[in-house]
């Protein structure tokens, strides 16, 4: 398996491994190349289950292949690697598993973000309530989830335009979570707690990161831990602001409400 890394990717530092990341072993594994390639997976997909969707023919397989295989610990160990500080998975059900198999490392993963499938798309896959059982046991919690649709609809049942205008149904989930145990635990060091602190601030979990910037003031006496603070302490504020035109609108539509209705009860009293 070759490693390329890509200096000039915008990022620090980029490596790609041609293969596929596998939770149990390294070696060879199967993977199924499906019609659309963004369907394909090293588990094969759940062909029955899918009938009743308006997007099963992309899961329909094409080829079988044998690729090379590695784990995800032994990816990072190649490269001097011992932490994961944000990790995100879109891997076609394996998500959850990749992510145990990082072990303890796991524990320590600040940021996390998963596209788990709710709908039986895959043999054995792992699903949104797998990962949501598996966050809130390793102490993270979900600051965002994107629910992706897809149409029910019988491969019997054709037309023009049916499946764009069909009812639509929950299929699969964009979640991301932050570790809640970073402004709680020991196991994290102030280089952890300051990116901690960044990565909240960057995703606009404002509150979260005033929870950080404090427990790492507290732990570490750290100066800049109190620009940290008046930081958050002031995207709430500006939030406040920011809300204020919403939460007025919703007040008058209130009122709005409450005062037609009171005079559709003085009307019917009348009668």
């Amino acid at each position: 398996m070759a490693d390329v890394a890509n200096e000039q990717s915008g990022y620090k530092r980029l490596i790609l491994s041609s293969g596929v990341v596998s939770n149990d072993h390294s070696g060879t594994t199967p993977f199924y190349l499906t019609r659309s390639p963004w369907c394909s997976s090293s588990l094969p997909p759940a062909t029955q289950r899918l009938a009743p969707w308006a997007f099963r023919d992309l899961f329909a397989v094409e080829r079988r292949v044998d690729l090379p295989a590695i784990r995800l610990p032994d990816a990072l160990a190649n490269h001097a690697l011992d932490r994961v500080d944000w990790y995100k998975s879109d891997s076609q059900g394996t998500d959850l598993r990749l992510f145990n198999s990082l072990g303890d490392m796991a524990d320590r993963v600040i940021s996390a973000e998963f596209e788990p499938g709710i709908l039986d798309a895959y043999d054995g896959e792992d699903k949104l309530h797998h990962i949501l059982a598996a966050l809130d046991a390793r102490g993270f919690w979900p600051y965002r989830m994107l629910v992706r649709e897809v149409p029910r609809l019988p491969a019997t049942v054709t037309g023009r335009g049916m499946a764009a205008s069909a009812p639509t149904a929950p299929g699969w989930v964009e979640i991301a979570a932050l570790n809640g145990a970073c402004a709680a635990s020991d196991r994290f060091d102030l280089r952890s707690l300051l990116l901690a602190w960044a990565m909240a601030t960057t995703v606009g979990q404002h509150g979260f990161a005033l929870e950080v910037a404090t427990a790492t003031r507290k732990r570490f006496g750290t100066p800049i831990c109190v620009d940290m603070q008046a930081h958050s302490h002031g995207q709430l504020r500006r939030c406040r602001w920011l809300a204020l035109p919403r939460l007025v609108s919703q007040r008058l539509r209130g009122m709005a409400v409450s005062r037609l209705r009171r005079m559709a009860d003085t009307v019917s009293g009348r009668r």
